[in-house]
């Protein structure tokens, strides 16, 4: 399991999980084979305090056999209910019907003959195979459900693109990418063009209703693997039989304790980042992004990577850290909240599914300026740790709980997310074919301010993506500088009070002073 799980062949039973290149959504993955293999229910916080194959052993053989429950498939009906993500993207997509903020757009760039029509037929059978790809959503008395077309009845075209070069590739991109609409289109687009004999290029998008980062390594697999001659095993169950079980979970005990767990975590109060901003906060948000990208070199990277040792945390939790550390120091706040994304692949039946399973978690912590990073670290892997433990509670269902009223230009909870992309990247794999992602960027936002980070090569690779109507470009500059500021006096000083770690500015004074337009920090 461990060698499947971390793609490493020869591992002793002493080696630390996260030493060989494990991380939580590793572990998450690890513990769901446990618990189909040995019946075991294990927590992730366990995983941590027995990080190798002999300790985990030992606790898995002192532990009592649970019932292993399937996700049953449910009847064919002409409307379907959906799960908790697929609601809150309809209605969010509603509120802005000409939005592209959830379509998930790239570049492929192909070298080789490329047969356009075998592809074709590997996109139908793609189609064909999830159910989700075939689905359309609407209101039906006030209540959010779906239907799903016969292969027969979706008009999936591929469509040609003539006269296409490197000089207008990104301009026939954004041309390409249009909002889709929800309740009556084919919720997958493709464009294919030739730019000589032997190199094409593909223009591909998806409506997030319909897929995250882990469905589209599902695509990528399975579309090398048709391509390619062979046939799959067919699929247990679908989108819709999970859709139908997650719900009939939500007055389940476990999913008790669980919102009981996040409502104590919010009772007390539920704290509004205020950070200094360049433009007044529109009324209503209209999700226009830019970014600016970033890395620590490895010699901070090291550095980082033995703060990570010491305290038995990951490279997430580190990072984390950091990102409301800045945050405190602008905003002057010391209650930070900020979301992160969870991939939601809780149960064994839905790792080859395609669909949106990704929830948000909103972790909340306190800044204290006589605490330690060190001390600050620990707070925050207890946090990251329990929040994991608790992903089964929907975010959406947080949010009602709460009863936060709804805003028209913030999100609920929180306006800042950080996205730590520990999945290992799914690549097309075809005999004489060779695929390249293009990177055109995200001129998005969903949120105020998007950390997003990865390890690629012993270096940290930032994007931070901004909303261009609250934020300058150079303001994010100066944010990036602070944040690699905080993060060099952290690594080399686990002990630096909270207090003492300096960016240069004192930003909590910064709302009654105007600068001059080339005042640098």
């Amino acid at each position: 399991m461990w060698s499947e799980v971390l793609g490493v062949n020869h591992i002793g039973i002493d080696d630390n999980f996260f030493e060989l290149g494990g991380h939580s959504l590793k572990a998450t993955i690890l513990l769901g084979r446990i618990y189909k293999e040995f019946h075991v229910e294990v927590g992730l916080k366990v995983i941590f305090e027995r990080s190798t194959i002999r300790e985990i052993s030992e606790y898995i053989k002192g532990k009592d056999e649970s019932k292993i429950e399937e996700i049953p498939k449910i009847e064919k009906k002409e409307y379907y209910e959906v799960s908790s993500a697929e609601k809150r993207i309809y209605l969010v997509q509603q509120t802005n019907q000409r939005s592209v903020a959830y379509n998930l757009p790239t570049i492929l760039e192909v070298d080789g003959d490329l047969d356009i029509d075998r592809l074709k037929k590997t996109v139908e059978q793609i189609v064909e195979r999830h159910e989700v790809l075939r689905s359309n959503y609407l209101l039906l008395d006030g209540k959010v459900i779906k239907k799903i077309k016969k292969l027969e009845e979706v008009d999936l075209k591929i469509q040609h693109m003539n006269n296409i070069n490197k000089e207008n590739l990104i301009e026939t991109f954004n041309e390409f990418i249009k909002p889709f609409d929800l309740e009556k289109d084919v919720l997958i687009r493709i464009s294919v063009g030739k730019l000589d004999s032997l190199k094409s290029i593909i223009f591909f998008d998806m409506h997030h209703i319909v897929s995250d980062g882990s469905s589209v390594a599902v695509f990528i697999k399975e579309f090398s693997e048709i391509y390619s001659g062979k046939v799959l095993s067919p699929l247990r169950v679908q989108y819709k039989d999970y859709a139908v079980w997650q719900n009939s979970k939500k007055e389940s005990s476990k999913l008790a304790d669980e919102r009981m767990y996040w409502l104590k975590e919010f009772e007390e109060s539920i704290p509004v980042l205020n950070l200094p901003t360049d433009f007044p906060r529109p009324q209503i948000k209209d999700y226009s992004g830019n970014f600016i990208e970033f890395k620590l070199d490895k010699e901070l990277t090291l550095a980082l990577k033995k703060v990570l040792k010491s305290t038995n945390s990951t490279m997430y939790m580190a990072l984390l850290a950091s990102i409301k550390i800045l945050l405190s120091k602008y905003s002057g706040q010391d209650e930070i909240v900020v979301g992160s994304p969870i991939a939601g692949r809780v149960h064994k039946d839905i790792e080859n599914l395609m669909g949106v399973f990704i929830n948000n978690i909103a972790i909340k912590s306190k800044i204290r300026g006589n605490q330690t990073f060190k001390d600050y670290l620990e707070q925050i892997k207890e946090k990251t740790l329990k929040a994991y433990e608790n992903q089964y509670y929907q975010f959406d269902d947080l949010v009602d709980s709460l009863n936060i009223e709804s805003s028209l230009n913030r999100n609920p909870l929180f306006d800042v997310m950080f996205m730590w992309q520990n999945m290992d990247k799914q690549e097309f794999k075809i005999e004489g074919l060779k695929f390249k992602e293009c990177f055109v960027g995200n001129h998005s936002e969903k949120f105020d301010i998007t950390f997003e980070a990865a390890e690629k090569d012993d270096e940290i690779i930032f994007t931070i993506s901004y909303a261009t109507s609250l934020f300058k470009e150079d303001t994010i500059h100066w944010m990036k500088e602070h944040l690699i500021k905080v993060i060099e006096q952290v690594s080399s000083n686990m002990v630096i009070k909270l207090s003492d770690i300096n960016i240069g500015f004192n930003f909590s004074k910064m709302k009654d002073i105007e600068f001059e337009e080339e005042f640098t920090f």
